[in-house]
């Protein structure tokens, strides 16, 4: 599994790349992946996984496994999904 995992991102590394170039939403700041997927989590949530009152991105599979490293379960009712969407999609 890590194999796979470490050749798929081998393989898309350059549309990574292109991607960050042009991208217009967010990015992770601890993976750097690109995401068109905004959620929001309650605010004590957000404060006691991260530390901080505000501010930061993180993708929703960096931010569940942060909170894992802190022992704290996040339930699927505690995340709101949500899709970005650029000026041309609307």
């Amino acid at each position: 599994m890590f194999i796979k995992r470490i050749i798929r991102r081998i393989k898309f590394f350059p549309r990574f790349v292109l991607e960050a170039k042009r991208w217009e939403y967010e990015s992770c700041q601890k993976c750097g992946s690109c995401f068109r997927i905004a959620w929001k989590v309650r605010d004590d949530i957000w404060q006691t996984v991260t530390g901080k009152n505000n501010g930061g991105s993180y993708c929703v599979d960096c931010f569940i496994k942060l909170a894992e490293t802190k022992d704290i379960v996040i339930k699927k009712s505690d995340i709101k999904l949500d899709l970005f969407y650029g000026d041309d999609d609307k």
